[in-house]
């Protein structure tokens, strides 16, 4: 992409060098018209581009949003019920897998930026401040990690005993 603004900048000075017309001997060369026609593509171009890699990061931070505070509440909520107790050890462990694909969305914004910055782009909204929002919510998300395992931990023998328990009455019922 920064090869492709690139081009197009580079286009842009070569247009605007771009002679109007020309005489060669006898020869009068009216190029206005081209001129006229091809000024408007790399302005567009980078317009375009600008646009698309705006709306990407937005949604992408948008998404990424949605997930930490659906995640955060999910996480810090006490299960109390064993059936409850298993769906959040699973969901524990599911967001442990998925840290590394957040991680690794959170690099891609991170160069977004800076590819924004390196082009000469601007972001409208809140991104264009604070750089890349999503650290301080990825830290928030880390520390509810934190508190959901400590609450899986001050919670597991409760649950484990209980499991036990119906474990023993399942077992007494099949031996009559």
């Amino acid at each position: 992409i920064r090869e492709d603004v690139k081009r197009f900048n580079e286009d842009q000075v070569k247009l605007s060098n771009f002679r109007a017309c020309t005489v060669c001997g006898a020869l009068y060369i009216d190029s206005r018209n081209l001129r006229t026609a091809l000024t408007p593509i790399p302005v567009r171009s980078l317009q375009a581009i600008q646009c698309s890699l705006r709306d990407l990061m937005f949604s992408k931070v948008d998404y990424l949003t949605k997930i930490f505070k659906f995640c955060g509440s999910r996480l810090k909520k006490l299960p109390p019920k064993l059936e409850e107790f298993v769906d959040f050890c699973d969901f524990i462990e599911r967001m442990k897998e998925m840290t590394l694909y957040i991680n690794n969305e959170i690099d891609f914004i991170d160069e977004m930026c800076s590819l924004f910055e390196g082009c000469g782009f601007t972001a409208a909204g809140n991104i264009e401040h604070v750089r890349n929002p999503l650290h301080a919510s990825f830290q928030a998300f880390k520390k509810d990690q934190n508190i959901a395992l400590t609450i899986k931990d001050s919670l597991y023998d409760k649950f484990v005993s209980k499991l036990e328990e119906l474990i023993d009455e399942k077992s007494i019922k099949l031996e009559q």
